[in-house]
């Protein structure tokens, strides 16, 4: 019995097995495929209902939204000194019991680079750029990219009746 994450990230663990049992939905259906290449010759069990399948939806929701993310690391950028330091990856990742998505946040980073309102140096330092006009970040490829895939996900929605 294990999680998709921890699928996701032991492979080799993965196909030691013949059974596996994972105990909550992946995010996506890109996610579930993953985890059935990780271990090809094992038989793998889903273990969820729809508690745990909507449990999987607000923890998308919550800590897989961009917009969200972008706007809470802009005004920790802002507040920042202009260096990539340790005080900023704190502030950056938060207090609290649960870390926020590691993912969702280097898109964030790389949204806000792209759309030309991080300029990153070599030297490990930053500025914010602060248009006149509004910026349509949403036309960036991660963005792009990071609203297919979790804000449109096809899995969730059908998991306990997708073909497995």
């Amino acid at each position: 019995m294990t999680t998709a994450d921890v699928a996701l990230a032991e492979p080799a663990l993965m196909r030691s097995f013949a059974h596996v049992a994972l105990l909550d939905p992946p995010y996506t259906a890109a996610s579930w495929a993953a985890v059935v290449a990780a271990a090809p010759e094992a038989h793998v069990h889903a273990l969820w209902g729809a508690p745990e399948a909507d449990v999987a939806r607000r923890l998308r929701e919550s800590r897989l939204d961009l917009d969200a993310v972008m706007r809470r690391t802009w005004r920790v950028l802002s507040a920042g000194s202009g260096r990539f330091d340790e005080r900023l990856e704190q502030e950056l990742l938060g207090e609290g019991a649960a870390l926020p998505s590691l993912a969702a946040l280097t898109a964030a980073l790389s949204t806000l680079r792209e759309a030309g309102l991080l300029v990153v140096g070599a030297d490990g330092g930053y500025h914010l750029e602060r248009p006149q006009n509004k910026v349509d970040v949403t036309r960036t490829d991660t963005h792009r990219r990071w609203h297919n895939r979790y804000q449109r996900p096809d899995f969730l929605p059908t998991c306990l009746t997708a073909r497995l």
